[in-house]
């Protein structure tokens, strides 16, 4: 039972691969909503990053996976941490076509609303560029 052997073994509940992704950036990537509640609630670190500076709520934002990002707001993951190519879990968001409360610029300076309009999300982008990109 992997409950036996993250009880046993504390630590494991935030093992990474060679990438440095854990078992919570995979659950939230794959859209794994009961598994990443599971790791959550277990202790895993809701805001590690891998190699790429790329977390959990990052990986679920950019996958579209609207209910895990949800549930990582819900549980203290950090939205405004950039990875290493300066894109933020709101920026990734547009991405996966979730519509995001704010924008930021990421290292190009680009905002959530251009790269709405980069990825195809016109009307993401317009609505974002006539609320707060003004």
């Amino acid at each position: 039972m992997p409950s036996d052997l993250v009880a046993q073994n504390p630590n494991l509940i935030n093992a990474a691969d060679e990438d440095g992704s854990t078992a919570s950036m995979w659950a939230a990537h794959g859209g794994h909503l009961a598994c990443l509640q599971w790791l959550g609630d277990r202790g895993a670190d809701l805001n590690a990053a891998n190699k790429d500076g790329n977390t959990a709520s990052m990986l679920a934002a950019m996958g579209g996976h609207l209910a895990c990002l949800q549930w990582l707001g819900d549980h203290g993951a950090d939205f405004t941490v950039a990875n290493t190519d300066g894109d933020t879990a709101n920026m990734m968001a547009f991405w996966g076509g979730i519509l995001a409360s704010h924008w930021l610029k990421n290292l190009d300076h680009d905002t959530a609303s251009t790269m709405a309009a980069i990825k195809g999300h016109l009307d993401c982008g317009a609505y974002l560029n006539l609320t707060v990109d003004a």
